[in-house]
């Protein structure tokens, strides 16, 4: 079939299918008017479509495909493709097909996959695709990720790809056959959970996960198949994605989430519920859902507003205790955790899921260890609400009824105890306010400079106010855990976190004692809590608190709220902190989302977040969209606030950051004026203070001003243990910018303590495979190398570029400047001497 025939074809038999089946004929026949030929093709075509039982396992394009494979072409049998000759086809997909080949030359003997467009499909968009998937598996090296080995195009111009043959079944059927138990397809599971996190985690999203692109080996390993309509993330945080007619098909809807099917943008989240459903299919036996219709409504509404069945209800429906696989169709086995785990990775608002592939392998792996989960059940409140949302109508009838008949018995009984309960409580708050206000009016005189000298700080009236809160409220707990609070909060203000914990945690031994479960006030605690642990680099403690946070407000409140966005903020803060990027990205993504629909897009809260999410791109690499998301938030606070304001200073300087990788000189000129700001409105003790010391000693020391460098990082470094604790990832800085304007110097011998020092506290704060650390480590090679400690400069260069490349790819700023250093110290040793010019 020539091109100009095959667009005519396409143009016809895609609208086609838009249609009901009884009226795909009349409309085919009218647009093809005389054309006897052209009309017998698609008929061809349609009637190969409806024989396709299977269709909505498959893209439509499976049954264009097939037509044009096995009419018009030639077999690919003995062919001989690069270094590879095709022995035999071993499976088909949308754009392509695939086969088993062997190398044909005599350089050493092995079996290969080899992935071709099939001839008639070569469009540019399909072309385009298929070259997006081999530029996506170049960049993955992931022992449960099918390998690339080449690539290249055939003498008639087809592209294809060569990958690792993998002799295995599909995920189910090896799980079927081999009568594995519910544990074992939970450890098989959560390996392919660890490809996709690996691919999340370098910015890819699959968009086609399902059981037929996991094959199992022999050995048991699944290796994931397929990254045919995978997409790189943007610095949004959502795959890019041009939709088209053609799209739409060439997802698997069964697998596909809710905002696949509606068109909506794609975010990793939408993998999250496509292993929601595999597993759910690997515990039940069943698809949650059955879709027989090939209408896009139809699949739209199945999908997005069907609720499946727990996988617990499923099996019970079958369950046979004769029948061998009861070990996994015991309805008891999954009731409970396993029901609720599944269930939330599929809930319809991508929101609601899990915010990562990686919370929930944690969850299944606290469900292998018998620890309490994450995963609830959907409380009664949220089900009312949908119910309401499908059935608003018949729900409106049926209420004004009810209404109608018992609201005039209830009516004066609910109102009396109404008045008197709020009665009661405005007298309450009342007395409660009255004391806590002259409380407050005692401390305040406390700093007092008439009675107590000038010197007297906030510092102190918070220590006075700390001594006098247990006699003052002895009989009102609610008060003291109130002001523990905000005397907490004031210490985590001032760069006090040691004086701020024992009130943080005092306060929320109060509240879980005094108030019931779900209380927004236990809830504040927690986050208040988990802030406290984040500040202290205490992230493995910080970051259940914040989800237990979430789970009471959301209880509370639904899943908008201004308090989830605060701690969704912290939680994204952590997140970052970590290494988990991409993450962090989504959660504050959730919480710009939550801010922009209650606060608007100009409120200087939503400004807040788009300066969080700005600090994520410029960690990933693209300052050029950090700089301008931090533009765009300095905007929004300077229309607010002045520039004194902590707001705004925090805006500058993120903006400040960018700028040292986009215009150096903008930034000198930016930090110096930071740096006397924050000085006013913070002190020089402050760590907000430390930081931007540690953005001029950057600065400086980039532009091999090492003398300046070394002179703003060692003011960091006098803070220590008076002023800021080791822990704080400012001093780990500050002790690396020291020691980078010793090496420009030539005193490479004195930096290597200071280097050690600072990649030991980073390693008692973040986690074993944070690239940070290898950064660290790249930066101790390249001193290494300067006073001749050769072997164990080069382990460090070495393993440090590998595991950069991998965590960050080739192509950021990090890898580049470690490759940089590989170079020096390859020349060095080749010329004898070493060409001085620092990289961090």
């Amino acid at each position: 079939m020539d091109p100009e025939r095959w667009q005519k074809v396409k143009a016809i038999f895609y609208p086609a299918l838009e249609l009901p089946a009884g009226e795909r004929l009349d409309f085919v026949r009218g647009k093809c008017g005389d054309d006897r030929d052209l009309l017998s093709e698609i008929e061809a075509l349609l009637s190969s479509h409806e024989e396709d039982q299977t269709f909505i396992e498959k893209p439509a394009l499976h049954a264009v495909s097939d037509f044009v494979t096995e009419r018009n072409q030639p077999s690919r049998i003995g062919e001989q493709i690069g270094a590879y000759r095709i022995e035999r086809q071993i499976g088909r997909g949308g754009m392509g097909a695939v086969y088993l080949a062997r190398r044909d030359d005599l350089a050493f003997e092995k079996k290969v996959a080899v992935k071709l467009i099939k001839r008639g499909l070569d469009t540019d968009e399909i072309i385009r695709r298929f070259q997006n998937e081999r530029q996506i598996l170049a960049a993955l090296d992931h022992p449960n990720i099918t390998r690339l080995l080449d690539g290249g195009a055939t003498s008639d111009g087809l592209p294809f790809l060569v990958m690792d043959f993998v002799e295995g079944r599909p995920l189910t059927k090896y799980c079927d056959q081999n009568n594995l138990s519910i544990n074992e397809r939970l450890r098989l599971f959560l390996q392919i959970c660890s490809a996709v996190r690996y691919a999340h985690q370098n910015l890819i999203i699959h968009r086609d996960l399902k059981p037929s692109n996991v094959l199992v080996t022999s050995e048991g390993i699944p290796k994931l198949l397929d990254f045919g309509i995978a997409k790189l993330i943007s610095s949004d945080g959502v795959g890019d994605d041009t939709r088209s007619q053609t799209w739409t098909r060439v997802m698997t809807p069964e697998y596909a989430s809710p905002e696949q099917v509606q068109g909506l943008p794609i975010t990793t989240a939408s993998d999250v519920y496509s292993l929601g459903v595999i597993l759910y299919e690997l515990l039940t036996g069943e698809r949650p859902f059955r879709i027989k219709s090939r209408s896009a409504d139809e699949i739209s509404r199945i999908i997005t507003d069907s609720q499946p069945l727990k996988p617990s209800s499923v099996v019970r429906a079958k369950f046979d205790p004769e029948d061998p696989r009861s070990k996994i169709q015991n309805p008891k086995l999954l009731r409970g955790d396993l029901d609720n785990i599944v269930l939330m990775a599929m809930r319809k608002e991508p929101e609601r899921r899990y915010s990562s592939v990686e919370q929930f392998a944690g969850d299944l792996e606290r469900y292998l260890g018998g620890l309490p989960v994450l995963a609830q059940e959907d409380r009664f409140g949220y089900r009312a609400r949908k119910f309401i949302g499908r059935n608003k109508t018949g729900v409106a009838a049926g209420v004004g009824v009810a209404f109608s008949l018992i609201a005039g018995i209830i009516s004066t009984s609910r109102q009396s105890r109404i008045a008197k309960k709020e009665r009661d409580s405005a007298r309450r708050e009342a007395d409660k306010a009255e004391r806590i206000n002259q409380f407050l009016q005692k401390t305040l005189s406390s700093a007092d400079p008439s009675e107590h000298g000038k010197d007297t700080t906030v510092l102190e009236a918070l220590r006075f106010a700390s001594e006098q809160i247990e006699t003052e409220f002895a009989d009102q707990p609610e008060i003291i855990a109130d002001l523990r609070t905000t005397i907490g909060r004031t210490y985590l203000n001032l760069g006090q976190a040691e004086k701020a914990e024992p009130h943080l945690i005092e306060a929320w031994r109060i509240r879980s004692r005094v108030l019931r479960e779900n209380a927004e006030d236990l809830a504040d605690s927690l986050n208040h809590l988990g802030l406290l642990y984040r500040i202290k680099g205490d992230f493995e403690r910080g970051e259940p608190l914040f989800y237990k946070s979430l789970e009471m407000l959301r209880r509370l409140y639904g899943e908008k709220h201004l308090k989830i966005a605060e701690v969704l903020g912290n939680l994204g803060l952590l997140l970052l902190y970590q290494g988990r990027h991409q993450e962090a990205v989504e959660t504050y993504r959730r919480e710009k989302a939550i801010r922009t629909d209650l606060s608007g897009p100009d409120h200087p809260s939503t400004a807040r977040t788009i300066s969080r999410l700005a600090d994520c791109f410029g960690i990933m690499g693209d300052y050029k969209g950090t700089e301008k998301l931090y533009r765009q938030a300095l905007k929004i606070i300077r229309k607010q606030y002045p520039k004194t304001h902590p707001d705004a200073i925090e805006s500058a300087a993120g903006l400040a950051s960018a700028l040292l990788r986009t215009d150096q000189k903008e930034a000198e000129e930016l930090l110096f004026d930071i740096l006397r700001t924050k000085e006013s409105v913070f002190g020089k003790e402050n760590p907000q203070y430390a930081w931007t010391l540690y953005n001029l000693a950057f600065l400086m020391n980039n532009q091999r001003r090492f003398a300046e460098g070394e002179k703003f990082a060692a003011e960091i470094l006098a803070l220590r243990k008076t002023h800021i604790n080791d822990e704080h990832p400012v001093i780990s800085a500050g002790l690396q910018m020291v020691a980078i304007a010793l090496m420009g110097t030539g005193r490479a011998e004195r930096a290597e303590a200071l280097l050690r020092e600072s990649l030991a506290l980073r390693q008692k704060t973040l986690s074993a495979d944070h690239w940070i650390l290898d950064t660290s480590k790249s930066i101790l090679g390249e001193c290494l190398a300067q006073i001749g400690k050769n072997a164990e400069a080069g382990q460090f260069l070495y393993h440090s570029y590998e595991n950069l490349r991998k965590k960050l790819g080739s192509e950021h700023e990090q890898t580049r400047n470690a490759l940089k250093r590989i170079e020096q110290f390859e020349e060095k040793k080749t010329a004898g001497f070493f060409k001085r010019k620092p990289f961090f």
